[in-house]
């Protein structure tokens, strides 16, 4: 079929007057969802729920999820957080993921801080100023 500027005037007009697609239908990833739900997970968290408790309300509302799956899925949503609700709330497993955390940043400083020290180390040739002796 050869398009014509009718053609791709008839076009233009039907995606103008096509209708907007209901947001609300559009389809997300479970990791798209759990940073939706991260607030009221973390609320359920509070209430003492455990991940495999929370677990049970997602496979009652149809959705099927690990609880390690989901606990990873709030943490990295948290990580990005800034300020005191960065962490996840310090209850039952959410020590460990804290501490996991903590111990990745000291182990970048630390892996930092020793490329830092082997590059001054290995240089021999010291740097000095110009001098008119030829």
């Amino acid at each position: 079929m050869e398009l014509t500027k009718a053609h791709v005037e008839k076009l233009a007009m039907i995606f103008r007057d096509a209708k907007p697609v209901d947001s609300a239908l559009q389809p997300v990833t479970m990791q798209q969802a759990i940073k939706m739900l991260s607030k009221e997970i973390r609320e359920l968290r509070k209430r003492g729920y455990s991940w495999d408790g929370i677990v049970k309300l997602f496979e009652a509302g149809g959705v099927t999820i690990s609880s390690t799956t989901l606990k990873n899925y709030v943490t990295r949503t948290g990580a990005r957080r800034k300020g005191p609700e960065a962490m996840p709330a310090a209850t039952g497993g959410d020590n460990a993921a804290s501490a996991t955390i903590k111990a990745r940043r000291l182990a970048e400083k630390a892996k930092e801080a020793k490329s830092q020290e082997r590059a001054t180390r290995r240089s021999s040739f010291n740097i000095e100023a110009d001098t008119q002796d030829i």
